[in-house]
């Protein structure tokens, strides 16, 4: 059995989430943040397996992973047993800000 890393969701990235279910409620389609957060959780999933999956960002200091089958990109960083989710963004929205570390 491989290996998961340890995940965490910064404030930010718990943001993210809570934006997208209060932007789908609206609009009245909670079905579809169900299928969104399922999808996105199948990439967290994905990359605790292969952390080195996704683009390096150097600008951000962070990889980036396109959550298949959506419009979604999740910021993230590996760090020893740990994988850290900095942002989930919908593609259309302004990139990431994060400081380097």
């Amino acid at each position: 059995m491989e290996k998961l890393l340890r995940y965490e969701l910064p404030p930010a990235a718990i943001k993210d989430l809570n934006d997208l279910r209060f932007f789908l409620r609206e609009r009245e389609e909670i079905d579809v943040f169900d299928l969104m957060r399922k999808r996105i959780k199948t990439a967290i999933t994905l990359l605790r397996k292969f952390p080195k999956l996704g683009t390096y960002r150097e600008e951000v200091g962070a990889r980036s992973f396109p959550v298949p089958k959506t419009k979604y990109i999740i910021f993230f960083r590996e760090k020893d047993d740990l994988l850290e989710i900095l942002r989930v963004y919908h593609s259309s929205l302004p990139r990431l800000k994060h400081r380097k570390r």
